[in-house]
């Protein structure tokens, strides 16, 4: 395991178990799933029992799959629905910081959990690259998801 390889290992278990933490606050503490129902409700998500069963199930699910690194374009893909949703009913038109939405910042984890999991261009330095059975000559850009691949 190189440098980038733990890097988002490190990324991949604090941001999902940030998001299983999240919903696992909606399951069981403060005004759990009737709580988080009620203000779905006055935000306009109704019907908000529903919404909210869906949300912490979402959450504690992908938070806990991406953690483990398990189905993880699946995790991913909950990851940025869900953040998607927080910004266009939360925090759209008020920003994302926390001390005026009473969020977190919403607007940097869904870029960060969304581009995590996105192929990047990576101009590789070497004169050759080789893995596998494929070569392409250095300075030629290559689909990756790290420089290590």
């Amino acid at each position: 395991m190189d440098a980038v390889d733990a890097g988002v290992l490190i990324l991949r278990i604090c941001l999902g178990l940030t998001m299983a933490a999240h919903g696992y606050g909606k399951l069981f503490r403060g005004g759990r799933i009737p709580g988080t129902a009620g203000w779905f409700e006055s935000i306009g998500m109704r019907p908000g029992s529903v919404n909210a069963w869906l949300a912490a199930v979402a959450e504690v699910a992908a938070g806990i799959a991406l953690a483990l690194g398990l189905l993880t374009p699946f995790a991913a893909a909950a990851f940025v629905s869900l953040m998607f949703v927080a910004a266009w009913t939360v925090h759209r038109g008020k920003g994302s910081s926390s001390s005026r939405t009473g969020g977190n910042t919403t607007s940097f984890s869904l870029w960060a959990r969304w581009s995590s999991q996105l192929p990047v261009p990576v101009l590789r330095a070497s004169t050759t690259y080789c893995s596998g059975r494929t070569c392409s000559p250095a300075g030629q850009v290559v689909w990756s998801r790290s420089s290590a691949d």
